[in-house]
């Protein structure tokens, strides 16, 4: 390793890598623990409720985990069961996990976060 810390999602408690192990707070952080970064998701990294998407957009939702077989909603329809694939069988249809957007930061005022808060807050320096 370059003297990146890095870790797959979903993160669990104890995280470890290779030789390493941390016990992380609730807020993900640790004082002897720098520059930790989750790794890319990948089709090997799916659990039940994650939803896939193929090359051409369409999407799936894995609706359980029997062994080896993930048990596939219909397309773009999460609510009934369609097939059974293999994580090779997802692979070859070209499925990777959906990304999740972004989330969005929104812009507030002094007086917003206030109302927001319900009292007064000054901002620290």
């Amino acid at each position: 390793m370059t003297g990146v810390q890095t870790c797959a999602l979903p993160i669990c408690f104890p995280v470890t890598i290779l030789q390493y192990s941390w016990f992380l707070n609730k807020d993900f952080t640790d004082v002897n623990v720098t520059d930790l970064k989750p790794l890319p998701r990948t089709i090997d990294d799916i659990q039940e409720g994650d939803v896939v998407v193929d090359e051409g957009g369409d999407e799936r939702k894995v609706l359980g985990v029997c062994g080896k077989v993930y048990l596939m909603s219909g397309i773009c329809d999460f609510s009934k069961y369609s097939n059974g694939f293999t994580i090779e069988e997802l692979k070859t249809r070209g499925y990777k996990p959906k990304d999740e957007p972004e989330p969005e930061i929104e812009e507030m005022t002094l007086a917003e976060v206030c109302k927001e808060l319900g009292r007064e807050v000054k901002i620290k320096k």
